[in-house]
């Protein structure tokens, strides 16, 4: 992971490297439908999202803790996962999300957060389109529309 991690940083100073901890795992799903024999754990889980994120922390490239975060939704065992540990719908949204905060947060030039890219048409993206009031609103992916000045 380290020389993938220094790899894509090496690429150029304006790449920039998102790196996502590993989901925590529903141990009761796993075993049920895979049996004593599944060798994926919810504390292997924890152990390799800490080294992730303790090497990112090294290597100062930005990381998602996906392993705590989807702990604090309350019913994640039964709704983040199809099967213990692919995601499913209601756990892909949450790190849709946690990617859109990373990307909002982010102190880089110039910020790759989708609502403050310049449009480089103005008039023809979807994402961008021009008001008749000369203003640009944005649509975002939940189709809220929000003005920009």
């Amino acid at each position: 992971m380290k020389k993938i991690a220094t790899h894509l940083k090496s690429l150029s100073e304006k790449t920039r490297v998102i790196f996502l901890g590993v989901p925590p795992a529903n141990d009761e799903m796993i075993i049920q439908l895979y049996g004593e024999r599944a060798t994926r754990s919810n504390e292997g889980a924890r152990i390799y999202s800490e080294a992730t994120l303790k090497l990112c922390q090294e290597l100062e490239v930005k990381a998602i803790d996906l392993w705590t975060i989807m702990q604090q939704k309350n019913d994640w065992m039964t709704t983040c996962f199809t099967d213990g540990f692919h995601l499913a719908s209601e756990g892909s949204k949450i790190v849709a999300k946690e990617i859109m905060r990373a990307l909002e947060e982010a102190e880089w030039e110039p910020s790759l957060y989708w609502k403050l890219m310049p449009s480089e048409f103005v008039g023809i993206s979807p994402f961008d389109p021009e008001g008749s009031n000369g203003t640009i609103t944005n649509s975002n992916m939940f189709g809220e529309e929000d003005p920009m000045p």
